[in-house]
């Protein structure tokens, strides 16, 4: 089956839905990030879509620190262009009213927390 060379999709992303157009092979990413009242923090997500297999690909990767040390969360997660769609966050999630959002599968995670790894967790 021939996928389309575009896909769009709505994701929600510093705190507004966000309509993305992804070509084939044509990464978009976005970042966010800076000092807060604690520390720091930074957010980026990096989407890319591979036409020839119909899927789009989401890495994110979140890190800051605060009083409580280094953090950091790492994930990689992929969406059927089907499926772009088909998942709706609660009414609640936000203060916008929600729009159909990709049903991503989780391929891989990972996380870092420095004042847990000292203490042996």
């Amino acid at each position: 089956m021939a996928h389309p060379r575009t896909v769009r999709f709505w994701t929600y992303w510093n705190g507004t839905y966000t309509r993305m157009l992804l070509e084939h092979d044509r990464p978009i990413m976005m970042e966010s990030g800076g000092p807060d009242d604690e520390g720091w923090h930074r957010e980026r997500c990096m989407y890319r879509y591979d036409a020839d297999a119909g899927v789009v690909y989401c890495e994110s990767m979140s890190e800051g620190r605060d009083c409580d040390g280094y953090t950091s969360h790492r994930a990689e997660h992929q969406c059927a262009v089907a499926d772009l769609a088909s998942y709706m966050p609660p009414a609640d999630y936000c203060d916008e009213h929600t729009r159909p959002t990709p049903l991503w599968q989780r391929v891989s995670a990972e996380q870092r927390d420095e004042y847990a790894e000292m203490m042996g967790y």
